[in-house]
């Protein structure tokens, strides 16, 4: 009994539009079979089977509806819950100029999510490229190796100039080409 008081005091509103969502539903139900048969409508539309599939539809547009409505507030919690960005953070008010910050908290989440699961492949890097990068990381481990700062320094900028971004992590440097 505890459980369930603790849940029902702490996702109160969840249930309550919950409630709400299957009441409208139903009170939407009652008006379309009672206008679909309507005498008027009887006499308009004479086939009980178009009526039928007229309030199926209904339903199901209904049911669409108050879904989408009713997903409104998880989203709301799940926005709230990591910090993600509302799409309304990004202005296009002349007085008030564009803030980008909102699209780079969405991007910064999804290479979070990315780094973990993988999910868009790394783009294609030219061998030469490619060679040329690992080459110049070896070096710079070396120089590091050395206590040599200001080479290591030197290689990172270096790779900066060409576009490569590099992360020293625990199990080794990683690098990427900037997008």
């Amino acid at each position: 009994m505890g459980q369930a008081r603790t849940a029902l005091s702490s996702h109160w509103p969840e249930y309550l539009i919950e409630a709400a969502g299957l009441g409208l539903f139903m009170l939407m139900a009652g008006i379309c079979v009672m206008l679909v048969n309507a005498p008027d409508a009887i006499r308009i539309i004479g086939n009980a089977d178009i009526r039928r599939a007229l309030v199926g539809v209904a339903m199901g547009l209904t049911a669409i509806a108050i879904s989408l409505a009713l997903l409104g507030y998880p989203a709301y919690l799940g926005v709230q819950a990591y910090e993600l960005p509302w799409i309304s953070d990004v202005t296009t008010d002349v007085n008030d100029p564009p803030r980008y910050d909102a699209l780079a908290k969405a991007r910064a989440a999804f290479e979070r999510v990315n780094g973990v699961l993988d999910v868009v492949p790394d783009a294609v890097v030219d061998s030469t490229l490619a060679s040329w990068v690992e080459g110049q990381l070896e070096a710079r481990k070396a120089a590091r190796a050395r206590r040599d700062f200001a080479t290591a320094d030197r290689i990172r900028t270096e790779l900066e100039e060409r576009d490569v971004m590099i992360e020293d992590t625990p199990s080794g440097t990683k690098w990427r080409v900037a997008r």
